[in-house]
């Protein structure tokens, strides 16, 4: 029997997310014991910085992946590359000479820390920045590689390279015991990843590598991609904005929990930004064929109906056995335990709103997305404000839930609104969503004893029955696929 294409593309992404999801989760608990939790929550703040950092190329990447997905003319795509590298060089430049400005705003305003650690923060800002110009290469030719849908190149790309991140991660925390120490690791692993690329990926034009700089191609550039980029990063503040909130309010030893929480919970998005890395140049170039565009919008329903349901059912599965786990990999911790069974449920909710997410950005509707996420992003903030006092720490694990629940939900319909056959089955789908939520969240209060009632008996029941609405459907499903 022969495997559809995307299938194969979405198994061999998915083998190598899976790969480097099992590394994370062996690593955090490792790192954590190694390096103690304020220093974890140190290093934590490079993860925030490297995701802001690769967002300064104004949404110019995916930009240029959606272009030449839809156009395969070999002298085109280099052209477009050419202009990518120019970008890229230019960027670097600026942030290079912007660092001083860079460091002064990061110490003083986003992440205050004691003074101790103050030196630590400000070397993690200067490889966040070295970090972006020495991943020019690798970026050059992994959009290459994605925008002609060399998606198996691609998993086996990623999945060597997180060997040895992971690799020499752990290798450093053992070493020196120093966050600084695992940054530096993890910055310079970008030459080894060029290195590999060269060998895995499918080489760009020789053409491309001749960087093109030219102002007035960059402000149209610019204009077209310039929301693109801001729902981007507002995307990574939604991500990021938790961390920042819990060192200001709670100090640097609970971020440090938060973060490993949150860092083990968010390990589920290797899958679903997997498929984002794979439906967004697709859709890109079906949504430009008007016959293709109508068979692809009668299917998301039914996707999006599954992945809401299966996502839901992954995070009940987590609430369920996430203190067993984090006891067995010895983060026991109670402050971490109730952060990991809060946050895992807006977590995954995040991660099954990306596929609308992606498929609104390949539609170009840059102005909707960046205003569906700019709103999910200040009810997270005021949902923050309002419960603090009421939850303390634990008000950004439930701000996740209000925030993301909406949000996923909202996205979804804007998606997809003019796909329903009738009104009636618009509100039976948004139903059959509330429905699997509130059974989660029933069982998420149990968990945390909210009332006399095991989870141990009514979570199963629930998992059950959700597993089964999700095997009835898998026919249809299938038959969506081909």
């Amino acid at each position: 029997m022969r495997i559809p294409k995307f299938i194969g593309n979405l198994l061999s992404v998915y083998s190598a997310n899976a790969i480097n999801g099992v590394l994370g989760i062996i690593s955090v608990p490792v790192i954590v014991t190694l390096l103690g939790n304020k220093q974890y929550g140190v290093f934590s703040i490079y993860s925030v910085l490297a995701s802001y950092v690769a967002l300064v190329d104004f949404g110019v990447t995916k930009h240029f992946i959606g272009l030449m997905a839809s156009n395969r003319d070999k002298e085109k795509q280099s052209a477009y590359l050419q202009k990518a590298f120019g970008w890229y060089l230019g960027l670097s430049a600026i942030l290079i000479s912007a660092l001083p400005l860079l460091i002064y705003i990061v110490t003083e305003y986003i992440f205050p820390l004691p003074d101790l650690l103050l030196t630590s923060l400000r070397w993690i800002v200067i490889f966040s920045v070295i970090e972006f110009f020495l991943a020019i290469p690798t970026m050059i030719t992994q959009t290459y590689t994605l925008s002609n849908e060399y998606f198996r190149q691609h998993a086996r790309f990623i999945a060597i390279s997180g060997i040895y991140r992971y690799g020499l991660m752990l290798l450093a925390a053992w070493l020196f015991k120093n966050p600084v120490a695992v940054v530096a690791f993890l910055v310079f692993r970008r030459v080894f990843d060029f290195t590999a690329a060269r060998f895995i990926l499918p080489k760009p034009p020789a053409s491309s590598w001749k960087p093109r700089v030219n102002f007035r191609e960059f402000r149209t550039i610019l204009a077209h991609s310039s929301f693109m980029s801001l729902s981007q990063v507002l995307q990574t503040t939604i991500v990021a904005i938790g961390s920042v909130l819990i060192n200001r309010s709670f100090g640097v030893a609970v971020l440090g929990n938060y973060r490993a929480a949150f860092d083990l919970g968010s390990k589920v998005w290797f899958f679903s930004n997997g498929i984002g890395v794979l439906v967004f140049p697709v859709f890109s170039k079906i949504l430009s064929d008007n016959s293709e565009r109508l068979n692809l919008l009668k299917k998301m329903v039914r996707w999006l109906e599954q992945s809401w349901i299966i996502y839901m059912l992954f995070s009940l599965l987590a609430i369920l056995l996430g203190r067993f786990i984090l006891n067995m990999v010895k983060l026991g911790d109670e402050q971490i335990v109730l952060f990991f069974m809060i946050l895992i449920v807006g977590i995954c909710l995040n991660a099954h709103s990306n596929v609308s997410y992606e498929f609104l950005l390949a539609d170009r509707r840059y102005k909707t997305v960046a205003l569906l996420v700019s709103c999910a992003l200040v009810l997270m903030i005021l949902s923050f404000k309002f419960l603090s006092s009421i939850a303390g720490p634990y008000a950004i694990a439930w701000a996740w839930i209000i925030s993301q629940s909406l949000y996923a939900l909202i996205v979804d319909e804007i998606a997809v609104h003019n796909n329903f056959p009738s009104p009636g089955t618009n509100v039976l789908v948004i139903l059959v969503k509330f429905a699997i939520l509130f059974m989660t969240l029933f069982c998420l209060f149990a968990g945390l004893n909210f009332y006399p009632i095991n989870i141990h008996i009514i979570a199963p029941v629930v998992f059950i029955s959700g597993l089964y609405v999700v095997l009835r459907n898998t026919k249809v499903l299938k038959l969506s696929l081909k």
